[in-house]
């Protein structure tokens, strides 16, 4: 929601000419001053019209977000323009619409190591990644939803070589069904929700793992944080499932924890991380920290 008000310099502009009239009528000579006076007096008692500013306050207007439509893809001018445009390009292209500021609607186009973030008129607001930075945290962006994508792989791949020696954050936890997503807080938390993934591991071993009964020939491990706690766990990168999760005992939301928990496998689509539970009905989708 934003607000506008009169311009300063219309306020002044208004004050200035009431001034000018009120000196005037001081500083003539007497005879002006009688001749003025009734000029003066009825310039005093006349209503002034409303779009003529006095030394009060101007008064607010406010203006509703005017972004409406069923679906973005088709309703959006420009947006379908933006996906023409993608559709001639090569690479990996994600959408999610989003909310920024007072729960204004914006999309967020992401291709993997940048990312534009437009209002619903098309203007680009702010820019993450590339040679930009991060310009973007000051509109409190939250993307709700995922609702395009192109070239975005259907193959799992959990090759080490891409998984190692990066920092995966999460997004949110997303309905693969419907494709909205649910992000947890703290939301402002950069060691919050994170993964790393190594070929060792402080707390597992080959060793370890037999005598809990879990045989893998190529572990991959990897460590992270929750909210409040730490977390390790042990992946099968020949069938890319996740075999093992433990943490500290910190309380809090157990939701993260549960998800991982429960974790089946997970899957490398470009620069997306999915990690998938519930039968395959969610996913935690994590992303590379490149720009963040």
């Amino acid at each position: 929601m934003k607000v506008y008000r009169k311009s300063l310099f219309q306020t002044r502009l208004s004050l200035a000419k009431r001034s000018t009239v009120e000196t005037l009528c001081m500083f003539l000579v007497p005879l002006m001053v009688l001749l003025a006076a009734g000029s003066c007096e009825k310039r005093t008692n006349m209503e002034i019209p409303p779009n003529e500013n006095s030394e009060t306050e101007p008064e607010e207007v406010v203006i509703q977000d005017t972004c409406v439509f069923d679906n973005p893809l088709t309703d959006i001018p420009w947006m379908k323009e933006l996906i023409h445009e993608i559709n001639q390009e090569n690479g990996e292209v994600i959408i999610y619409q989003c909310t920024y500021g007072e729960e204004q609607t914006g999309f967020l186009e992401d291709r993997g190591n940048i990312a534009f973030f437009y209002n619903c008129k098309g203007e680009t607001l702010c820019i993450m990644g590339g040679d930009a930075g991060e310009t973007c945290s000051a509109l409190n962006i939250v993307c709700k939803k995922l609702i395009w994508e192109k070239n975005v792989s259907s193959d799992c791949g959990c090759s080490p070589d891409s998984l190692q020696n990066i920092t995966w954050k999460l997004v949110g936890i997303v309905d693969a069904q419907t494709g909205d997503i649910t992000e947890l807080e703290p939301k402002n938390c950069e060691l919050c929700y994170t993964l790393l993934f190594d070929t060792t591991s402080i707390l597992f071993n080959l060793e370890n793992l037999k005598q809990l009964g879990i045989f893998i020939e190529f572990p991959l491990y990897f460590s992270g944080r929750s909210r409040n706690n730490t977390i390790w766990g042990v992946t099968d990168i020949s069938s890319c499932s996740v075999v093992k999760v433990t943490h500290t005992s910190v309380g809090e939301s157990a939701v993260y924890l549960d998800a991982l928990h429960s974790a089946q496998f997970f899957c490398l689509q470009g620069y997306s991380l999915k990690v998938y539970y519930n039968n395959k009905q969610n996913y935690l989708l994590y992303k590379t920290s490149n720009y963040e």
